[in-house]
């Protein structure tokens, strides 16, 4: 995917990288996050996801990470109720203003 959507530089610009494959329970279980909490060394109110799912709402939440919700055509009409804020898309981010979490 991050290939697909940035080019070949996609998988540079994130890291570290944990994919579902990598822990026992895949989202909405909270593993994956806390996974790349712990590679990262970060507690989680220091970090934010992005995601685009009711589910990935609950994993990163579980984890302890503020959630960003980017709308997307498949969960477009879930509750998104627990996440710090919503959008529909990350295209002109610099120009609005979300809340600021501290």
């Amino acid at each position: 995917m991050l290939r697909a959507t940035l080019g070949a530089r996609g998988l540079g610009l994130f890291d570290p990288i944990v994919a579902g494959d990598e822990v026992a329970d895949k989202k909405p279980a909270p593993d994956v996050y806390l996974k790349a909490l712990d590679l990262l060394g970060l507690p989680g109110h220091r970090c934010l996801a992005i995601e685009d799912s009711r589910n990935g709402l609950m994993s990163a939440s579980r984890a302890g990470i503020p959630v960003l919700i980017t709308r997307s055509a498949y969960f477009r009409h879930e509750s998104f109720d627990e996440a710090f804020a919503v959008v529909d898309s990350l295209n002109r981010l610099g120009e609005r203003n979300l809340p600021v979490c501290a």
